[in-house]
């Protein structure tokens, strides 16, 4: 298994560019991860929001923190 266990099914996943350990994924019923060591753990940085489904996700070219 990759990923939390609680995120589900991974739909969406984007890398950061120029930084490649650094990736995010949407889930159906999770909200949105991100890790900062190549998929090693995962942060859930969405919980706050009252929408969990992710059906797609993108780093913007200008903030890729």
């Amino acid at each position: 298994m990759i990923g939390p266990f609680r995120g589900g099914r991974a739909v969406a996943v984007t890398g950061v560019p120029g930084q490649p350990s650094h990736f995010y994924f949407g889930s159906v019923g999770g909200g949105v991860w991100e890790s900062f060591n190549a998929g090693d753990t995962w942060t859930p940085i969405f919980d706050s929001e009252d929408v969990q489904s992710i059906g797609a996700i993108a780093v913007a070219p200008s903030n890729r923190a």
